[in-house]
């Protein structure tokens, strides 16, 4: 029976690794696809140096509209949001989204790396390092922590999957 068990969690283990791997491939694929993996990328900053206020601005408005964005999607729907319609709640032009972002799509994108950023830390946490079992647990509780969030991501996964396979993309997206 401990050896079933223990079985059980093998397989659970092997599971969370493909998606993990699968989730880290697929996005890197598709940033670069799109051109805007080395805008995701960590900007390191040099010890002793100062970030611009102009930069630390730009950055502190791009996660407001993704906080936003995130915030309406799960509220109405990614279907119903239109970049007008996130502009509008961040209190921003229309035009202001498209300087941080090309397309609603692209706001999708980076809504799910960060998600999967998030993912990759708990996965990589020492709790985890110190018990294997705990891998399969992180992983199932992270997802269900916010089922509906979950459940946002694996659309958004969708469409832009679709999206990169059977259309070309377009620069400006409702």
């Amino acid at each position: 029976d401990a050896q079933e068990s223990r079985g059980l969690g093998d397989v659970y283990k092997r599971q969370v690794c493909i998606v993990k791997h699968r989730h880290a491939w697929m996005i890197r694929a598709i940033s670069r696809k799109l051109g805007i993996i080395n805008r995701f990328d960590c900007h390191p900053v040099l010890p002793m140096q100062k970030e611009p206020r102009k930069v630390r601005e730009f950055r502190r408005r791009e996660q407001e509209i993704l906080d936003t964005a995130l915030k309406l999607f799960l509220e109405q729907g990614e279907d119903s949001v239109t970049v007008e319609m996130i502009a509008d709640a961040v209190g921003i032009g229309k035009g202001t989204i498209y300087k941080h972002f090309k397309s609603k799509a692209e706001i999708y994108l980076r809504l799910m790396l960060d998600y999967e950023r998030d993912l990759n830390e708990l996965l990589h946490s020492a709790d985890v390092d110190r018990d294997k079992e705990a891998l399969s647990r992180a992983y199932f509780e992270f997802r269900m922590r916010d089922p509906q969030r979950y459940r946002l991501f694996d659309r958004l996964e969708e469409k832009v999957v679709n999206c990169l396979l059977y259309t070309s993309p377009s620069p400006r997206d409702s």
